[in-house]
């Protein structure tokens, strides 16, 4: 008669979270203990990237939104120079010149939207475009020329 025996595993069955060996140097860690500390670096290191990333990127915004700042600024200062280059002319020359152009750079456009005289006023409102590189900006002034120049408007438009 032959017999058949089943052999039964003398062990528990093999868990994925099975300890180490007591004999070994990791005892008490489990095998998937490398896989997660990688993992936590890994994590880690891409918040990292992402965050730094982001850091530099709002700070190049930061730094275009203000040489933009600085260029409008530039571009309004540039138009009150023309404007006050236009009133000197209206008070000697009894004008206002069509085009200027200034020592940084900036150009400016004028044109006269109404001129009126009387016997001894001379009213003139005119548009000033100023263009200093990229950015433009205009104004609409009102000015009475009698023994002197007065502004009795002075408003600031969109460029057209």
């Amino acid at each position: 008669m032959i017999r058949l025996s089943l052999l039964l595993p003398s062990s528990p069955p093999i868990s994925p979270l099975r300890p180490v060996r007591s004999g070994s140097k990791l005892a008490g860690k489990t095998e998937w203990s490398g896989f997660i500390t990688t993992t936590t670096v890994l994590v880690v290191m891409g918040v990292l990237l992402i965050v730094g990333t982001s850091s530099a990127l709002l700070s190049i915004d930061i730094g275009l939104l203000q040489l933009a700042s600085e260029q409008v600024e530039r571009t309004d200062s540039s138009l009150d120079s023309c404007i006050e280059n236009a009133l000197l002319e209206l008070n000697l020359l009894k004008t206002i010149p069509t085009v200027q152009t200034l020592p940084n750079g900036a150009s400016c456009a004028a044109d006269i939207v109404d001129q009126s005289q009387t016997s001894d006023e001379l009213t003139v409102t005119f548009t000033l475009v100023a263009t200093d590189s990229a950015y433009t900006a205009a104004a609409e002034v009102t000015a009475v020329r009698s023994d002197a120049v007065t502004i009795t408007s002075w408003k600031e438009i969109t460029p057209p």
